[in-house]
């Protein structure tokens, strides 16, 4: 098992020593308050962030092994707050940044945020990447508190709305054939020999990492789904994005449906959206499950399943005008492409005709 763990350290940091004084003379903490630093530049927060990447991987495999590898790193080690603060898009530094007025300029400030987004999200993935040591040892048990813990603090840092936050940054990246990175020089380290593949996955891909992420989050748990659909994760405009077959990478797509069946199988009754107290809140998830069913009937199944139509009907009588006007977008949407829901509508007819008169 050590020779497995000096292996994988010398892939990362080509001597398993050297990767322990690191770890030991505080890279994780450096490069984690560089990385979570407000003021600092976006170029500066992405070599940060690819330096928690590497310095945590290093932790995760030496001294931080039996606490619970990488999920006890990323928690005991206050990473977590850093890495979210990392994606935000309204940072003083990153703000201070953008106003430099030249093309150049806001080239390298998405560039670089395009970086921030796929190294924070590779190194919040790897807990789950990681496979739990044997059931019944120490070690496991060790590792199984740390991933429980480690869910639970990504879950109040919200780091499901940062990393929503910053898909589209990763999306135009990409969109842009890293134009950025090829314009200018201040990030070529950063390009150096990662512009292919590595150990964590698709390096040709900036959204890959994210999405994966999201992915792997919301199909853990619907807490998490929640946040995804409160921070606009299902808008149309990210939606059309995430499945653009011809900017995406296979693996963005394959993940970016699974993400969103997922939330169309956990349905609209295993939320308090759609009934939440907040008009806005009620109007967002009847305009989230139209757009679901904007393009095609591929959602239709789901809808029948969790009875989304009945909730659908319910708000056609909400006191809030935008709610109503959504679940009437729904509602026409749900019978658009097919006949597969007729039977579950008819009970829509009634409130739709008067809605006429709204």
């Amino acid at each position: 098992a050590n020779g497995d763990v000096d292996s994988e350290v010398s892939d990362s940091f080509h001597d398993a020593k050297l990767a322990t004084a690191l770890v030991d003379c505080g890279a994780v903490e450096a490069f984690r308050d560089a990385a979570g630093d407000d003021a600092a530049s976006p170029v500066r927060v992405a070599h940060a962030c690819l330096g928690v990447s590497h310095a945590a991987r290093a932790a995760s495999l030496t001294r931080d092994l039996r606490l619970g590898g990488a999920a006890a790193t990323l928690v005991e080690r206050d990473v977590i707050p850093a890495l979210v603060a990392a994606l935000d898009p309204a940072r003083a530094g990153t703000l201070a940044f953008s106003k430099k007025n030249s093309d150049t300029i806001h080239d390298l400030s998405l560039a670089a945020r395009a970086h921030i987004a796929r190294d924070v999200a590779k190194t919040l993935r790897r807990p789950f990447s990681v496979p739990l040591p044997p059931i019944g040892t120490p070690a496991s048990s060790a590792a199984e508190a740390s991933l429980r813990r480690y869910q639970e603090v990504l879950l109040s840092e919200a780091a499901v709305v940062s990393l929503v936050q910053a898909l589209e940054d990763a999306l135009d990246e990409d969109a842009r054939g890293g134009e950025g990175m090829q314009m200018t020089s201040e990030l070529m380290v950063l390009n150096t020999g990662r512009l292919d593949t590595d150990a964590d996955g698709d390096e040709s891909s900036f959204a890959s990492a994210p999405v994966s992420l999201l992915s792997q989050l919301v199909l853990r748990s619907a807490s998490y789904a929640s946040q995804f659909i409160e921070a606009g994760g299902l808008s149309f405009e990210l939606t059309k994005s995430l499945l653009d077959a011809n900017k995406n990478s296979t693996q963005v797509l394959v993940d970016s449906l699974l993400l969103i069946s997922q939330i169309a199988r956990l349905g609209a009754d295993r939320y308090s959206h759609i009934k939440h107290d907040d008009a806005g809140v009620r109007a967002r998830a009847c305009n989230v499950l139209g757009n679901m069913c904007r393009h095609s009937s591929y959602f239709y199944e789901q809808f029948k399943e969790t009875r989304v139509i009945d909730n659908l009907t319910e708000r056609c009588f909400d006191s809030d005008k935008t709610t109503r006007k959504f679940a009437c977008f729904a509602l026409g949407n749900a019978g658009f492409h097919s006949d597969y829901l007729y039977g579950d509508l008819k009970i829509a007819v009634k409130p739709l005709v008067h809605l006429l008169k709204d």
